[in-house]
Order: structure tokens, then C-alpha cells, then sequence
């Protein structure tokens, strides 16, 4: 090594060393170079993006005509830090109409990475039958051989307004 030669004693004399010290030095060498990378595979690894996660189910079902309020969502960073206030929803339910609707959630840590998106779908059904209301009293009393004349009905729907018109009257 580093042009020295060894006799026969593996002593290296006119190096002023032994093998045994130039040994030592390449395996503190490779230790160095080993740590050195380790260092740099780490120091450039990139940390995880933001989880997030949805609070209550991923799809609901919800009665048309009524209120919604969305169960929300946490999310956290790699360190464990919380972004639950940093998220952003996209999307609106319209309990007026029936349908499917998605509301879609984000956030971006302070890294600038956005979590991958998570969803929530919400069907807005119509399963409430609507509302006849009677005009007059539920039992008439009436001679025998009158006329009868009905005083009619009203019907009404949380989702579709006045039925009104839409009343079958059957019987006799």
C-alpha cells in the first residue's frame, strides 16, 4: 500500500507501519464512507405526504328535505403534527334534490405536499311519503238522501312542495 513493500515479517519497515495499522485505517475509512451514506440516503429521502381521514362513513345515505352536516375529516402530517383545520372541502349536498353527491377533501402540510384526496359520497333520497291533510272534519254527518259535497284535501311533500293537485279521490 501506498507504494511500501512488505517482507517476510509482514512488518512494512520502510514505511514506518505495519499491515496491521494500514488495516485499521481502510476499515475506519469504509466506516466513514459507510456512515457518510447513510447520512445522505436519509437526508434525501422525502417524508410521507399528509394522511387524511374521514370521520363517519365514506358513503351516506340522507333523507331528502332535511338538513345535512357533514361528519368531516383530521388529517396529520409525517411528524404527526395536526392539519385538521388546514383542510379544504369541495362540494355541496343539496337536500332539495334527489341525488349523489361528492364532497372531496385535501390538505397540504407545511412541506407543500398535498395528501392524497379522500371522498365522501352522499345520496340524497326521497323515502317520506307525502302529507294528506283533510279540509273539514274527518267524519261528516249527513241526512239521508243529501247531497255530499267533499270538502277536499291538501297534500304536501318535503321535497316536491304542494301535491295538491295531484290527489285521487276514490270511493263511494
Amino acid at each position: 500500500l501506498n507504494g511500501c513493500s512488505d517482507d517476510d515479517d509482514g512488518c512494512d519497515d520502510e514505511c514506518g507501519g505495519g499491515t496491521s495499522t494500514n488495516a485499521q485505517e481502510v476499515a475506519e475509512a469504509a466506516s466513514t464512507i459507510e456512515a457518510y451514506i447513510e447520512e445522505e440516503v436519509e437526508s434525501s429521502k422525502v417524508p410521507p405526504k399528509p394522511v387524511i381521514t374521514l370521520l363517519g362513513d365514506a358513503n351516506v345515505t340522507h333523507e331528502a328535505g332535511t338538513s345535512y352536516r357533514d361528519a368531516g375529516a383530521t388529517a396529520t402530517d409525517h411528524a404527526g403534527e395536526d392539519l385538521t383545520s388546514d383542510i379544504s372541502t369541495m362540494g355541496t349536498v343539496n337536500t332539495s334534490k334527489v341525488g349523489t353527491y361528492t364532497l372531496r377533501y385535501n390538505v397540504r402540510d407545511f412541506d407543500g405536499r398535498n395528501a392524497k384526496e379522500v371522498t365522501r359520497t352522499v345520496n340524497v333520497v326521497d323515502t317520506v311519503a307525502p302529507v294528506i291533510t283533510l279540509i273539514g272534519d274527518e267524519i261528516v254527518g249527513l241526512e239521508v238522501g243529501a247531497v255530499f259535497t267533499d270538502p277536499g284535501a291538501s297534500a304536501t311533500d318535503a321535497v316536491d312542495g304542494s301535491r295538491t293537485a295531484y290527489i285521487v279521490v276514490t270511493g263511494t
